[in-house]
């Protein structure tokens, strides 16, 4: 009788959450294991189109030492809004519209390729969540389970705790074993398997099964934490070996597969993680003859079934440890228990905006323009919005000393950064003061850029790298001269906007002109408007000091509910 076993996922969360029952209905075994904690540094992280580099300390206080990760996305996923949460332990990230976030070891382990250096796990305690008929499940069993609380208050200040739900993928019966012809083995009696150890018609999962893998499990690792059915002994047998026996199986078979998994499971007493355990143990009801077609685990000696098994690992490493990991995904609503209580990922936001979009379809599809002027002359500042009380949102064109202001757009796709910039060249065209050079850093805004040149309505335009570089070339020209000699009153002001500012700014001469100009512009009136995903370092071309001399302007986040927080870690770069 042969069982498969596979992680359906692995939580650094204690189980108090229904909806992690829901999601984990058809699992009945866990395994509560412990590592060193892995912690991202939240300066190390960069962030590109395609791929995420970053830093991980290993150990509760960093203590194993640091290593450099990276991971690269397919061309179809646009990653942007990295962000950091409690303490490096978590994280999350956009991809357009999707967020994805989850544990930092989980993400370390899947860039590592689940190295045993970051995806070993050391089995602390195996356990079953099997109740009346199969309902109760892993979460039911574990948060009543004063087992995993008493592990949580001996590691408190040491290595991070996991839990690991586990699901019965297969359960089959078949006939080759290395049983003696003499014993009469019956086909029809072994029928009786099906419904008390195999699944029947409704594909659940018998309790006497479980109990079975639960005991295969425990006597293969030994966990520390287990204090019964360490051993499997075929002369002391458990109430479900018997049963097992007397439907005519002979052998267990439990084939625990990690594949996808980011951990590596190993114990004091299986000193190798690995991505697999095949675990097989007898069910003899009493001595038995030889039979020279099989062995039998009663007549081999320990030392010869551990060479054997070396062996067997030796020739499966090619295949069987093959570095595959995949993070699993819940979607845009993930059970609570899956992050941390102090982590807000303001998961309601896909709520509002349906509702959002309802109320858009139900709007009359002309909007017509009242007039109104986005430009203020005599406050000489632009206004881009209003707050959902109707405060206006205005950008200050100058500061208090008349030098002109910067502003960065930060916002993933889709949510309006763009439309936010185009805001922003009505109110400077309306201003009349203002000579506007617009630069489409991707071209993904052609149409919009054909507009302006048809209508005539910026004074430059560029829609690839050789003309922005002309624009800004010719804007840090202009302001170093204007700072080389007296300013003339009627000299224009100059803005000069970059839509997908981070793919001109992966190139080294572009991004120097613009560090120039962040530096030089303001005294001599010429202000960068920029629209990028997000504030991480790679998104300025890994300039820090250009990073460093935008969080001293203006800045404005689309997307966020902890927009003042966000904007306050922006400002601290600044001040570095």
């Amino acid at each position: 009788m042969r069982f498969e076993l596979e992680p359906r996922h692995v939580f650094q969360r204690r189980f108090d959450s229904e909806a992690l029952a829901e999601a984990l209905h058809d699992c009945h075994l866990y395994i509560i294991s412990r590592r060193d904690a892995v912690r991202i540094i939240r300066d190390s992280v960069e962030v590109y189109p395609d791929r995420i580099t970053f830093a991980a300390a290993i150990g509760f206080d960093g203590s194993a030492g640091h290593e450099r990760f990276g991971l690269q996305f397919d061309e179809s996923y646009r990653v942007s809004d990295f962000r950091l949460h409690a303490e490096g332990g978590y994280f999350s990230f956009r991809t357009g519209h999707q967020m994805w976030h989850g544990d930092a070891w989980a993400l370390t382990s899947m860039a590592a390729k689940a190295s045993p250096a970051i995806a070993g796990q050391e089995v602390l305690y195996i356990g079953k969540a099997f109740g009346e008929e199969g309902k109760s499940n892993v979460h039911t069993r574990t948060r009543r389970h004063e087992k995993l609380q008493r592990i949580y208050e001996d590691h408190v200040g040491g290595p991070d705790i996991f839990v690991t739900a586990l699901r019965v993928v297969r359960a089959s019966v078949y006939p080759t074993d290395h049983i003696a012809d003499s014993e009469k083995f019956r086909i029809a009696k072994a029928r009786k398997c099906i419904g008390t150890f195999v699944p029947a018609d409704d594909n659940r999962i018998p309790g006497p099964a479980i109990d079975l893998i639960e005991h295969a499990l425990v006597a293969h690792f030994v966990p520390p934490y287990n204090e019964a059915l360490t051993e499997w002994r075929p002369d002391r047998p458990t109430k479900a070996m018997r049963s097992a026996a007397g439907t005519g199986v002979r052998l267990i078979e439990v084939a625990f597969n990690a594949a996808g998994c980011p951990a590596r499971f190993y114990s004091r007493h299986v000193a190798e993680p690995t991505i697999s355990h095949l675990i097989i143990h007898d069910l003899p009801t009493r001595r038995r003859p030889e039979v020279l077609r099989g062995i039998s685990a009663v007549d081999v000696a320990p030392q010869w079934l551990q060479e054997f098994a070396s062996r067997c690992r030796a020739l499966s490493a090619g295949t069987d440890e093959l570095p595959f990991v995949a993070l699993r995904v819940f979607g845009p609503r993930a059970p609570r228990v899956r992050k941390p209580a102090a982590v807000d990922l303001h998961d309601d936001i896909y709520e509002r905006m349906a509702r959002l979009k309802a109320d858009l379809a139900d709007m009359p599809g002309t909007i017509h323009y009242d007039g109104e002027q986005f430009y203020d002359p005599e406050l000489r500042q632009l206004r881009v919005g209003r707050c959902a009380d109707g405060t206006p949102i205005s950008w200050q064109l100058y500061d208090g000393q008349g030098r002109a202001r910067h502003v960065t757009i930060f916002g993933p796709a889709g949510w309006g950064k763009s439309n936010l910039m185009r805001v922003l060249h009505v109110g400077m065209m309306q201003s009349r003061g203002i000579l506007l050079w617009v630069i489409d850093g991707s071209q993904r805004n052609i149409e919009y850029m054909r507009f302006l040149a048809r209508r005539r309505l910026v004074d430059w335009l560029a829609v690839d790298k050789s003309e922005a570089l002309l624009i800004l070339s010719a804007a840090v020209a202009i302001a170093t001269d204007r700072l080389t000699r007296e300013r003339n009153a009627d000299e224009v002001s100059i803005a000069i906007t970059i839509d997908d500012a981070e793919e001109l700014l992966s190139q080294p001469r572009a991004r120097e002109l613009v560090e120039k100009l962040a530096l030089v512009g303001p005294d001599a009136d010429v202000r960068l408007v920029l629209c990028l995903p997000d504030e991480n370092l790679a998104r300025f071309g890994g300039s820090r000091a250009l990073r460093r001399t935008l969080a001293q302007h203006d800045a404005c986040f689309l997307g966020e509910e902890d927009a003042l927080l966000t904007m306050e870690e922006f400002r601290s770069f600044g001040a570095n």
